[in-house]
């Protein structure tokens, strides 16, 4: 239940902040005060600084799930840490099997839910080879 909890609230934060972000964009358009240069530097900045945030989580999938359309892998480090979910999109969540090693790219600075295990969201994910 708190896991529901968590996760809706999430959501409901995500869609404020999507429908004020079109708002402003189009009130600066309306105004004619909308650059396109400054939207592509700050497409770069915030690229940037996410790659400067960018963790690699290594380890074996040992789960995958579809939580209310999220699809989930559950990735262990195979060490004291413990496992993460992490979700991925449908195509990724579909070409991954359980048991691969995988890479696991995601941003140190993203939304953590302090579940047990916690999930985060992947950037990436790279399966390895053997």
């Amino acid at each position: 239940m708190k896991n529901i909890a968590i996760v809706f609230t999430s959501f409901v934060f995500l869609m404020v902040g999507c429908t004020q972000e079109n708002h402003n964009n189009e009130s600066a358009a309306m105004k004619g005060d909308y650059n396109n240069s400054n939207e592509l530097q700050e497409e770069d900045s915030i690229k940037e600084k996410g790659k400067q945030n960018s963790k690699e989580f290594r380890g074996s999938v040992e789960e995958k799930r579809n939580f209310d359309g999220i699809h989930q892998l559950l990735v262990h480090p195979g060490n004291s840490n413990g496992p993460t979910y992490f979700a991925v999109n449908k195509k990724t969540f579909e070409q991954i099997e359980i048991g691969e090693q995988v890479v696991v790219q995601y941003n140190s600075k993203g939304v953590k839910f302090h579940s047990s295990p916690p999930q985060r969201e992947a950037e990436e994910v790279k399966i390895l080879t053997e």
